[in-house]
């Protein structure tokens, strides 16, 4: 049964029961105004009448009101109690989805922080890798070179190897090349080396960087010397290696300058462009 037609059987209740109540006030009211108009024995008379008549009255509101209203009443408060037991069920229920929803939508949000979190260290992590490939870049771009200092400490480490002759060949045309070969140069003059400079190739093998050889025959001091020239330039940042195998007196490449295949140093430096 629908609520509303059980509040509407409630309320038709309630008005036949007020009824009956004025029907009782009205039979009361009628013994009081009987007592000040009839004769005592009228009164007598109007009384045992009115007091049967509400007799009447009571036993037949009760008897109508049980019958139309008693043996459902206790099923109306009934349905209506089941109804508000199914609201009351239905609300709880309404209150633990809403509860779910807002854990889940709070577990959401957590999720969706820590996503943000990660992004933002793989923005970071992506930032200085970027940073780094930029610093890395800018070293790749930059033209080597050698500070006084550097130079200085090129000079101390070769020193030691006496007066060692060197020739210098340089392999490429850009200004780079001549000038961070110079630079070398003037720390193994520093050193008390004697540093030759052949000339620029014409053609030859494709290297790139410093490499460092020794003539074929040449003593342990030539050949530690080499490497002390290697590890130098090393030092100073100068991509340095040595060279396939030991050389001898012909022309390695065809140059432009002078080749002395009778006066060859026992060690020599190519210069190619920046590995």
């Amino acid at each position: 049964m629908d609520k509303t037609v059980l509040e509407h059987f409630l309320s038709s209740y309630n008005w036949w029961m007020g009824v009956s109540t004025i029907a009782v006030a009205v039979g009361i009211l009628g013994e009081y105004v009987a007592h000040f108009v009839f004769e005592e024995e009228a009164r007598r008379n109007r009384r045992e009448m009115a007091v049967s008549i509400l007799f009447g009255v009571l036993v037949l509101g009760g008897v109508v009101g049980e019958y139309i209203f008693g043996k459902k009443l206790t099923l109306v408060s009934e349905q209506l109690q089941q109804i508000a037991d199914t609201e009351v069920a239905q609300a709880n229920k309404d209150a633990a989805t809403a509860r779910k929803d807002a854990e889940l939508a709070r577990k959401n949000a957590e999720g969706f922080s820590l996503q943000i979190a990660q992004a933002n260290e793989a923005a970071k992590d992506a930032e200085a890798r970027a940073a780094e490939a930029n610093l890395e870049l800018a070293r790749f771009k930059a033209p080597r070179t050698l500070s006084l200092a550097q130079q200085t400490a090129i000079a101390a480490r070769l020193h030691s190897f006496g007066s060692q002759r060197i020739d210098v060949i340089i392999i490429g045309d850009s200004p780079e090349i001549t000038e961070i070969t110079n630079e070398i140069g003037f720390a193994m003059q520093r050193s008390g080396w004697i540093p030759n400079f052949v000339g620029k190739a014409i053609s030859g093998p494709n290297v790139s960087g410093v490499l460092v050889g020794t003539h074929n025959g040449v003593d342990s001091n030539v050949v530690a010397a080499s490497e002390a020239l290697i590890a130098a330039l090393n030092s100073a940042g100068i991509q340095t290696a040595h060279a396939v195998q030991q050389y001898d007196d012909n022309l390695p490449m065809a140059l432009v300058g002078k080749w002395d295949r009778a006066n060859v140093a026992p060690i020599r430096m190519i210069v190619s462009a920046k590995p």
